[in-house]
């Protein structure tokens, strides 16, 4: 029996009056995913406790078979490990996000927060801009008061590591939480050293990023600066629970976010990389389908899929690109991957969001998702459609860390 898991990240959502009362996930074509569901459980899953954020980083934690309440410490500390940074036991981690600052308003407290992902900088762009903060005197100076080093990603999401400081208890809130809105009632809330600090580097770093070259190049081409930084998610540094040793399965992992990279590597499965996969709505599926199924091939017992763009469409409020990112996990993702693993035998696949991101908020919702258990060897169907209203009557797990238990149960 080989094991696939497809997490559709953010893929949840509540219904919309211009799609007719539907949510994206009903109103989107999904032909694949609606021939599965005829022959599985269909059901719902709490993967975020009540007494934690709701995001990927409780989420996903839940989905690999790790209790958040007992494990999580901040979202940072898994994203560095999945940059392979390793945290010492004096060192704070802080996600380090390049964000769009509105340019108008000469007071930093009444810029507009537009992007919490730079407008979607990636690659080359991100590392020139950070290299220019780490090559300026006045920012070095800043965050040598933290003892902080960064580690760069070729995306918007960068980390940074301070040494010897608290972690503070009211940092500063997720960026993709307040778009829109004017950050000063943000940037000055936490009232600790660090976050001070921290607040004259972001302000710091608007300065030199809105004039710099690559940023004035993305105006030309119509995008927005990513023209500040934004520190959050802060921890300090954790172990998981071994998958394997726990399940007795090998498992490999397949994204674009080095958050889910991190909590595989925590995890000792094995992360693999896939040359044009993004965190977009343009990343390579047929790749990552690729990446999968020769994982299984070659020993691994379980494979996970994340796919990232159903989040990214929901932050932006893009409805429209949101179904089309739904439609293209059940074309590209789910299709592919169900035939590729039928003629590896029998199989298990099981599909579902991490957390519901709602396009009404462009951020993250707590509540149960649906999911779709899928075994090739028998009939599991209870009627249901694999939907958020449908699922609401099917079997309901409170605590989400315990349905890979079941899922990976022979």
């Amino acid at each position: 029996m080989k094991y696939a898991v497809v997490i559709s990240d953010g893929m949840a959502d509540a219904p919309i009056e211009a799609l007719n009362g539907k949510t994206p996930m009903e109103f989107a074509n999904t032909p694949c995913m609606d021939s599965l569901s005829l022959k599985s459980e269909i059901g719902t899953v709490k993967n975020v406790p009540d007494t934690l954020p709701p995001g990927s980083d409780t989420a996903i934690l839940s989905i690999f078979g790790c209790d958040p309440v007992k494990y999580y410490s901040g979202r940072s500390p898994l994203e560095a490990a999945g940059s392979g940074v390793i945290l010492k036991e004096n060192e704070v981690s802080f996600r380090v996000n390049m964000v769009a600052l509105s340019e108008e308003e000469s007071d930093f407290n009444e810029k507009i927060i537009y992007s919490h992902s730079g407008d979607n900088i990636e690659g080359e762009d991100s590392i020139a801009l950070m290299k220019s903060l780490l090559e300026d005197e006045a920012f070095l100076n800043m965050t040598r008061e933290l003892n902080m080093r960064f580690s760069l990603n070729p995306s918007f999401r960068h980390i940074g590591i301070a040494a010897d400081i608290e972690v503070p208890e009211n940092g500063f809130v997720p960026p993709h939480d307040i778009l829109g809105s004017r950050i000063g009632t943000y940037v000055n809330a936490p009232d600790d050293k660090v976050s001070k600090i921290q607040r004259r580097i972001m302000e710091h770093a608007y300065e030199v990023l809105n004039v710099h070259p690559v940023n004035a190049k993305r105006r030309k081409e119509g995008k927005k600066a990513a023209n500040s930084l934004w520190f959050w998610g802060a921890g300090r540094g954790i172990q998981l629970p071994d998958f394997e040793k726990n399940y007795g399965k090998q498992g490999a992992v397949i994204t674009a976010v080095p958050l889910v990279e991190g909590i595989a590597a925590l995890s000792g499965m094995k992360s693999i990389k896939v040359e044009g996969a993004t965190g977009e709505i343009n990343t390579n599926y047929a790749g990552k389908v690729c990446a999968a199924l020769d994982a299984l091939r070659n020993g691994a017992d379980v494979a996970v899929v994340h796919i990232e763009a159903p989040d990214e469409c929901s932050h932006m409020g893009d409805m429209e690109s949101k179904i089309k990112a739904i439609e293209l996990v059940d074309s590209e993702v789910v299709c592919p991957l169900a035939q590729g693993l039928a003629e590896l035998g029998d199989f298990r696949l099981l599909v579902l969001p991490d957390h519901p991101t709602l396009l009404s908020t462009r951020t993250h919702d707590g509540t149960p998702v649906p999911y779709m258990l899928y075994d090739s060897t028998q009939n599991l169907s209870d009627g249901l459609k694999f939907s958020e209203s449908d699922a609401k009557n099917g079997k309901f797990f409170a605590q989400g860390h315990m349905l890979i238990r079941e899922f990976l149960s022979e």
